[in-house]
């Protein structure tokens, strides 16, 4: 697993002071394809496949 810190959504310039705001968030990993058969012997790669559910955090900046 990652974990994202500090990325930039919108410049702080644009937010209003005391404005309410809400950021969602979801994430989703790739699905493999793997070439040939190999999907039979390495069947636990289709494990990996997901995504989340969206996560929602409301804030006053």
């Amino acid at each position: 697993m990652a974990e994202i810190r500090n990325i930039r959504v919108v410049p702080l310039k644009e937010l209003q002071a005391r404005g309410k705001y809400q950021l969602r968030v979801k994430a989703e990993l790739e699905k493999v394809r793997l070439p040939l058969y190999l999907h039979y012997v390495l069947f636990f790669v289709s494990l990996w496949d997901f995504e989340t559910d969206w996560y929602t955090v409301d804030f006053i900046y």
